[in-house]
């Protein structure tokens, strides 16, 4: 074999057996795309594991805007029924009629129901500050704060109900019916914020 043969052939060796960078460049794409696979995936999963954590706080964060609903309706009931109770009783001293026992156990049982719901709306305005709903919080407290002072008042008025004219008396009358119906509205102001408090929770998931 002659060396000019002997050349070709140790060239065609070397090119069988060396690969280009070409090749290289074809070994790692066929490397990196399981690779990138497998981390698109984890990050694919990881993306949706914060997701589903992220919506299942904001479900417990409406089903706790539920529960300040609920509190608030138990305060608001009781004391408008406490309310209208009151003003009937006010109505029978003006008239100088007997309470009726049933009428006045009645009187008694709403009495002592508001004073056991004063721990709803106190927890009702917790709920909503825990939430973030600062302001709506302190609209809660400053409706439970007015519509105590008017408990109060008509406990004072009662108290000296019959020595007062009957004038005195239905001027009385008729200024708790108007705090009473300006109570009404604070409350529907109230439940209107709250209202909104839950669409804007709700729109984070949707």
């Amino acid at each position: 074999m002659d060396t000019s043969t002997s050349i070709q052939i140790a060239e065609i060796i070397r090119a069988a057996t060396e690969k280009s960078t070409t090749d290289y460049v074809l070994l790692l794409l066929q490397a990196a795309t399981p690779l990138a696979v497998i981390i698109f995936s984890y990050v694919s999963l990881r993306s949706h594991i914060k997701r589903v954590a992220s919506e299942k706080l904001i479900e417990k964060d409406i089903e706790r805007l539920y529960q300040s609903t609920d509190l608030f309706f138990d305060y608001a009931d009781k004391i408008n029924l406490f309310y209208s109770l009151e003003i009937k009783y006010l109505e029978k001293i003006l008239e100088e009629k007997t309470p009726e026992e049933s009428f006045t156990n009645k009187r008694t049982s709403a009495s002592d129901s508001v004073f056991k719901s004063f721990e709803s709306i106190r927890k009702c305005s917790l709920i909503l500050a825990s939430l973030g709903e600062k302001k709506l919080s302190k609209k809660i407290d400053k409706y439970r704060e007015s519509s105590i002072e008017l408990r109060k008042k008509i406990f004072n008025l009662e108290s000296i109900a019959k020595t007062l004219s009957k004038t005195e008396q239905l001027q009385n009358i008729a200024t708790i019916k108007s705090q009473k119906e300006d109570l009404i509205k604070n409350k529907e102001r109230c439940l209107m914020k709250i209202s909104k408090a839950h669409k804007r929770h709700k729109k984070t998931i949707y």
